[in-house]
């Protein structure tokens, strides 16, 4: 079974709350990785360890790991993309979708 990796950003009112504040006004910052311990397979992008602007919704949430300033994100993902929805929304949702089967 392949997988491929689908993102959302999501809108909600986690866009009223603080700003990030992490990182200066030319350089990447550190993206936390959550799971979702209530809807399987969904899982978050954030920009602080607690997870503080995440959608109370669909948690509670589980630190996974943390993409540094110089590194890729997992699957492909876009950095401009993830960077762009955290600071506007305050995370970006996404979960890994099931390939299709190649026809026989």
């Amino acid at each position: 079974m392949t997988r491929t990796a689908r993102a959302w950003r999501v809108v909600g009112p986690a866009a009223c709350l603080h700003p990030i504040v992490n990182r200066g006004k030319d350089s990447a910052m550190r993206i936390y990785i959550f799971k979702s311990e209530t809807r399987k397979g969904l899982q978050a992008f954030a920009g602080d360890l607690a997870g503080s602007r995440l959608p109370p919704q669909h948690g509670p949430w589980t630190a996974t790991g943390a993409v540094g300033p110089e590194k890729a994100p997992p699957h492909n993902f876009s950095r401009d993309a993830i960077e762009g929805a955290i600071e506007a929304e305050g995370f970006q949702l996404w979960r890994l979708a099931k390939k299709a089967a190649a026809p026989a």
